[in-house]
């Protein structure tokens, strides 16, 4: 690959640090569907150069876009081209509040009318599902916490019942 197409400066983010940074090309999805969740449905593809400290789970961000690397190969076998298979976070921009007035900025999805099942497995309610980048969060949640999303604000009512998988924290409000 020509060093001219690799035109954006992406930050390598490992546990929220940066470690790193470095040029790449990236290819957004060419089918994308309806979005369920943080996470975009179609697979960015990222192009670098070698670099020793990338690993799958990862985080790229840069333009303003998140991307957490899914897997990457040398397709070629030729060293000169990683190829990498990202999932972008998409979200609005919101700030996380937490209950002593502390305010951080986190991107959120909102999903509406999320079914809430209870103990005995049967519809207890409809509630809002908020997801949000876990290097977003400030700290472990806590009662009175809210997100505030298009001056509309969620009071968190506790972590989803999938709340947190590493990448993501989900919360129901």
């Amino acid at each position: 690959m020509r060093a001219g197409l690799m035109s954006s400066r992406l930050r390598v983010l490992d546990a929220g640090t940066e470690i790193g940074k470095l040029w790449a090309d990236v290819r957004p999805p060419l089918d994308v569907s309806e979005q369920t969740s943080l996470r975009e449905s179609g697979q960015t593809k990222i192009l670098v150069r070698p670099h020793y400290t990338l690993r799958p789970g990862m985080l790229l961000e840069g333009g303003g876009q998140l991307y957490v690397i899914d897997g990457m190969a040398d397709r070629l076998v030729k060293k000169q081209d990683i190829h990498l298979s990202c999932t972008r976070l998409l979200g609005r921009p919101g700030v996380y509040r937490q209950a002593n007035t502390t305010e951080t900025t986190a991107r959120v999805f909102v999903a509406t009318s999320t079914p809430y099942v209870g103990l005995d497995g049967q519809l207890m309610q409809h509630r809002y599902r908020l997801e949000i980048p876990s290097i977003d969060r400030p700290a472990p949640w806590h009662p009175g916490d809210k997100i505030i999303v298009d001056g509309v604000e969620y009071p968190l009512t506790g972590l989803a019942e999938d709340g947190d998988n590493g990448l993501i924290v989900a919360y129901t409000s």
